[in-house]
């Protein structure tokens, strides 16, 4: 029987930041004459502010991405019907599949075929949003099969200091720890922004973009 994922040990670093991983499953293409790696490159944005801060980074790392010739999907996931996880393993007896009929189904397979995953939260009580934490849950019913991925997090928050989201990001490198081959690759802070839109005129936007060409 399938069980949660569990961390045994406790870490110096992060195991996203430890672990090479495997080689990505990226594919390879010519253009001009040069050969340059596409990657499947999936977004989740856990914003329930469709358009809030997180978003807007997201969408700002998204542009950055595609220009770079990559194949990018976006998932704004408040937008979806997901359950919260029950811990009633039906997934463990039946193959990986899940007792909700929801969305999350779709989702799971979306996350397994990526390169790169980007995960991106405002700052709630220091830690995820629940819709987000409610995605991350709800894979232990696949959970082996996400591997050597990419990760790349974005948070944004109204406090000033990077230090208020640290809760924040070892809730998304827990997750990280989990996944065998998880690399980390960036973290964008969007900090100081409370009011929808605020972000846009913070160096985190610019800062999303180049990451996202950089994927």
């Amino acid at each position: 029987m399938t069980t949660l994922p569990i961390r045994a040990t406790m870490l110096t670093k992060p195991k996203a930041q430890l672990t090479n991983g495997l080689p990505s499953l990226a594919t390879t293409i010519k253009k001009q004459g040069e050969f340059e790696t596409m990657k499947n490159v999936l977004i989740l944005s856990g914003s329930p502010r469709k358009g809030g801060n997180s978003d807007l980074l997201c969408d700002e790392f998204m542009r950055g991405a595609k220009e770079s010739g990559n194949n990018v999907t976006k998932i704004n996931v408040a937008s979806k019907k997901i359950a919260p996880c029950h811990a009633c393993y039906f997934c463990g007896e039946h193959g990986g599949e899940c007792v909700y009929k929801d969305d999350m189904a779709e989702i799971l397979q979306a996350m397994i075929d990526a390169d790169v995953l980007v995960l991106a939260s405002p700052v709630y009580f220091y830690s995820i949003d629940a819709q987000l934490k409610a995605v991350i849950d709800r894979t232990v019913a696949r959970w082996l099969e996400v591997k050597n991925k990419e990760f790349y997090y974005i948070m944004t928050a109204a406090d000033e200091d990077k230090s208020s989201m640290d809760t924040t990001l070892a809730c998304f490198r827990g997750y990280a720890d989990c996944v065998n081959g998880a690399k980390e690759m960036g973290v964008i802070y969007g900090t100081g922004v409370y009011e929808k839109g605020k972000v846009l005129n913070t160096p985190a936007m610019a800062e999303a973009y180049e990451m996202g060409k950089n994927v």
